[in-house]
């Protein structure tokens, strides 16, 4: 590996060295884009639709179209429209593949088939073949005056060893870091950077969480921020804290203010006494939603907790609490 590589793979892990050969080289054919196999209706994913393109590719100029395409290769097409293209595709897993591009190779992230990133690992090591809107791009363009070219670019958050500006509503990235390289990625501007395959192909079907889950998010609900200011718990009957009993969550031990909490049954939940009430949680794949209230101080609220995978934790996204 290179030492300029070896930056790249530090940096944003795209290396795609270990992946396994699978040239594949198809004649070119005139269908249009085929289908993702098992993309969920109504899923983010499920909206990317690549516009179809005809006729063999290897000839086509290395265009980049925010939000759309990079060269000969559209987001939301998969790699049987680029083999039967003509395009020899290689490194392929679930995920990733490789495309040679003329003399360039462009990398792409792949979730249920469907092309989501394209990308260049380092314009400084390509020819002088890539262009934007009828204008070729110098591989040894300074990165702001390739970032004024291309418009709009604001910064984002930094990462470990570099950063990505983000340009055209997040239809394109510039990627930098130590030493001079430039990395260019094509992303649909609908999706966040790192949306990953679990949020893409999230429907908003329901699922079961585990007792395991459900605990987690009911404590991270009850330490939230912005209830603190609610609890008084100077006042008579405010500690221990009581909470209801629900189905949505199992009675366990918890301690809240110093004080083992009590759980109550809903009857004794009356007018005028100080109880919680958890009244929602419930999940699809990536998204968690609860509800609560406090009545003694007139209080509901929602929470709405992700995360990127089945075994992540559960991240707090965004909560509302307001008084009634």
């Amino acid at each position: 590996m290179s030492p300029r590589l070896a930056v790249l793979v530090a940096l944003f892990g795209l290396c795609s060295c270990e992946r396994k050969p699978a040239v594949s080289e198809s004649p070119p054919a005139t269908a249009s884009a085929t289908p993702a196999p098992s993309v969920p209706s109504g899923s983010p994913l499920s909206r990317l639709v690549a516009k179809p393109q005809t006729g063999p590719r290897a000839g086509l100029p290395l265009s980049i179209v925010p939000g759309v395409s990079f060269g000969p290769i559209a987001l939301g097409e998969t790699l049987e429209d680029l083999k039967r293209g003509g395009l020899a595709v290689s490194g392929v897993t679930d995920s990733h593949a490789d495309v040679m591009a003329g003399a360039v190779t462009l990398r792409v992230s792949l979730c249920a088939g469907k092309i989501i990133d394209i990308w260049i690992d380092d314009l400084r090591l390509a020819p002088p073949s890539l262009t934007y809107e009828g204008k070729v791009i110098a591989p040894a363009v300074p990165r702001e005056e390739l970032e004024k070219t291309f418009g709009g670019c604001k910064e984002t958050s930094p990462r470990i060893g570099g950063a990505f500006e983000k340009c055209h509503d997040g239809g394109l990235y510039v990627g930098y870091g130590m030493g001079d390289f430039l990395q260019i990625r094509v992303k649909p501007k609908a999706f966040a950077f790192d949306d990953n395959c679990a949020i893409l192909t999230d429907d908003g079907s329901a699922v079961e969480l585990s007792p395991k889950d459900r605990s987690s998010i009911f404590k991270k609900t009850l330490n939230l921020s912005e209830l603190s200011k609610y609890w008084h718990v100077d006042k008579p009957g405010r500690d221990p804290l009581r909470i209801v009993k629900t189905p949505l969550v199992a009675e366990e031990s918890l301690t809240m203010f110093g004080s083992p909490v009590k759980w109550i049954d809903e009857a004794e939940a009356t007018k005028g006494s100080a109880y919680f009430k958890l009244t929602t949680l419930a999940a699809t794949k990536t998204k968690a939603t609860v509800a609560f209230a406090y009545p003694i101080e007139g209080l509901v609220g929602t929470a709405l907790f992700g995360r990127s995978s089945p075994s992540d934790e559960w991240r707090l996204e965004t909560v509302n609490v307001s008084e009634r």
